[in-house]
C-alpha cells in the first residue's frame, strides 16, 4: 500500500536543482539572455555574440534577473527625473542610463 523512499523528497529536488544550475546553455537560453544583454547594455561590448558560451545555466539566471532589475530600476528612477512616460531608456554597460 505505502512505499517508503530511500531519501527524503527535498534532498531529491535540490540535488536536481543544483545539478542543473551547473549545466551548460541551451540555444534558446543563450538567445533569452542576448535578450537580457540588451536590455543590459552589454550589446555594444565586442564580446555581446559569446555572451552565453562560457556561462552555467545559474550564472546566466543571476545575469538576467540583474539586467532586467537595472533596466526597471533606470526607467523608474528617469520617471522620477522627469522624463517622458514614453521615453525610451538606454542602458549602458555596467553603469547608469540615458534617456531618448
Amino acid at each position: 500500500m505505502f512505499h517508503l523512499r530511500d531519501s527524503a523528497r527535498g534532498t531529491d529536488f535540490i540535488e536536481a536543482k543544483r545539478t542543473t544550475k551547473d549545466m551548460s546553455l541551451s540555444e534558446f537560453q543563450v538567445e533569452l539572455l542576448l535578450l537580457a544583454s540588451q536590455l543590459n547594455g552589454d550589446y555594444v561590448l565586442n564580446t555581446y555574440l559569446d555572451i552565453g558560451k562560457s556561462m552555467t545555466v545559474g550564472e546566466a539566471n543571476r545575469y538576467a534577473e540583474d539586467a532586467v532589475r537595472r533596466f526597471l530600476e533606470a526607467g523608474k528612477t528617469a520617471l522620477r527625473a522627469g522624463a517622458n512616460k514614453s521615453a525610451i531608456v538606454t542602458m549602458r554597460p555596467s553603469s547608469g542610463a540615458e534617456f531618448l
